[in-house]
């Protein structure tokens, strides 16, 4: 690389849009990546440890805002003109921007490929499962802001709502190994075709374990589980279930009650809600039930 090169109207060199964020690729020379990093308005978002101890990342606030949680756990407030840098960081720094916030972000080292590639072909494998089936569309991501928001109700810890994130996101992207035949069926299911799509969260666990790890695989793979033992894949029951999918069964469930189906149609958010609570301790978590009750109750939607 030699000479002036100049980057004009946000013409990257690549770039990875997500429903949380966008990273954008605008230079890369001698193991320094240059990029720049958007975090989408009220979308939580976090700085994992680098694999790396010399690696540093430097953060400039471009436009907007970000909310940062330092290694203390105190929040920080950083504005237009402000900057930061991790280095050798033992835990994730979770970031939230209330309105959106552009940041110019340099990494000593190269990480634009390594993030494009941890997240970028499970979002594409997404992006397909939702066009085969026009339910899962906007599904995963409304099942992500429930879970989080049930979270934020319970006061429960930003590793605990990061790890929620992943896990909603990626919760039925098995669904992309069920035939259309099953999927898109306008009637009851048979036994053997029930006993097929049951097995999508086993699906869905192959898929992110080797990208988010042991925790999320399992997280994703209980998310059918239910506290009275009735739920699949394995009848799992009570202290079995991991908290943070007992939380995403509460999302899920209000989410495809409030969603036409192929075969049913879509009740009121009322009647939803009314239903997990006749649920409340046998097929549904009652902490998270009570926590979605208060986020609707919020938003003026029961």
């Amino acid at each position: 690389m030699e000479g002036i090169y100049i980057v004009k109207n946000g013409d990257y060199v690549t770039g990875v849009r997500q429903k949380q964020s966008f990273l954008g690729l605008l230079a890369s020379y001698e193991g320094m990546d240059i990029m720049q990093l958007e975090i989408y308005a009220d979308k939580p978002m976090w700085i994992d440890p680098g694999s790396s101890s010399e690696l540093m990342e430097y953060f400039y606030i471009l436009d907007g805002s970000v909310s940062i949680i330092d290694e203390s756990g105190e929040e920080k407030l950083l504005e237009k003109g402000d900057c930061f840098y991790v280095a050798n960081i033992k835990k994730s720094i979770p970031a939230k921007s209330a309105n959106g916030v552009k940041m110019l972000y340099i990494s000593t080292k190269p990480v634009f490929n390594y993030l494009y590639s941890y997240t970028g072909d499970l979002n594409e494998l997404r992006r397909r499962c939702e066009e085969k089936d026009q339910y899962t569309k906007n599904h995963s991501n409304r099942v992500m802001e429930y879970s989080v928001k049930i979270c934020e109700n319970l006061g429960l810890s930003k590793e605990i709502t990061n790890t929620l994130v992943i896990s909603s996101l990626f919760h039925d992207i098995g669904k992309c190994m069920i035939p259309d035949e099953i999927l898109k069926k306008p009637t009851s299911l048979n036994r053997e075709e029930l006993r097929y799509i049951m097995k999508h969260p086993i699906f869905s666990r192959s898929f992110v374990e080797g990208k988010f790890g042991k925790q999320v695989a399992e997280i994703v793979e209980q998310h059918h589980e239910r506290p009275d033992g009735s739920g699949y894949p394995y009848g799992l029951s009570g202290k079995e279930i991991l908290p943070e999918a007992r939380i995403i069964a509460v999302a899920d469930s209000y989410d495809a009650m409030t969603t036409d189906r192929a075969y049913k149609k879509a009740v009121t958010p009322r009647e939803a809600l009314n239903e997990l609570r006749l649920g409340e301790g046998s097929r549904y978590d009652r902490d998270a039930v009570k926590a979605l009750a208060k986020y609707l109750k919020d938003i003026n939607r029961v």
